[in-house]
């Protein structure tokens, strides 16, 4: 069994995982959307980062459900600086700015590779490829629904489907790594 379902006594990890991941991504869109309007300031834009703060408070929670709070509070600082990263991005498709954007994906590879290299700190035995790829796919997508929301087209819903896809597959990527890693914590995996 495995990745999610109800019946691995390991899914409760899988599926609180891939709601809190989706969370962030809807958290990220909003906060985009706000953006892509042309906020810079406000109680829109702060509603949409505190939000989006919280979101990220609770993947940090998850993490130090597993591995303590040293590494939960490590991983928040690491979405942290991607979501920062992500809003820098918007912004700057928002206003035509290619070095900030350029600037802002830079972070994005960064976080991608710092996030990486702390799970295999985490879990020298895990799979570094699965979660490297997920990650991928979720940069590419959320990268993508900013696009689409700074070019106003009409494939903001598609894409902010396909984004908290990704992101979902980021926690049961995780999740699943969780179980190998303890077994006896979360049995089945």
């Amino acid at each position: 069994g495995g990745g999610g379902d109800p019946r691995w006594p390991g899914g409760s990890v899988a599926a609180v995982a891939a709601v809190t991941f989706t969370d962030t991504t809807y958290a990220q869109a909003a906060t985009g959307t706000v953006v892509a309007a042309g906020a810079t300031k406000g109680a829109r834009l702060r509603a949409a980062t505190g939000t989006l703060d919280a979101t990220t408070s609770a993947l940090g929670q998850l993490l130090a459900s597993v591995y303590g709070e040293d590494a939960g509070t490590r991983f928040a600082a690491l979405w942290g600086a991607h979501t920062a990263a992500v809003t820098d991005y918007a912004r700057a498709k928002a206003n035509a700015d290619v070095i900030v954007a350029q600037r802002a994906l830079t972070a994005l590879v960064r976080f991608r590779a710092e996030t990486v290299k702390l799970l295999d700190e985490l879990d020298p035995d895990g799979s570094r490829a699965k979660l490297a790829t997920a990650l991928d796919a979720h940069v590419a997508t959320t990268t993508a629904v900013i696009r689409a929301q700074a070019t106003k087209s009409p494939k903001v819903g598609p894409r902010l489907l396909e984004a908290a896809a990704a992101s979902r597959a980021v926690g049961r990527t995780l999740a699943v790594r969780f179980a190998h890693q303890f077994p006896g914590k979360f049995p089945g995996g």
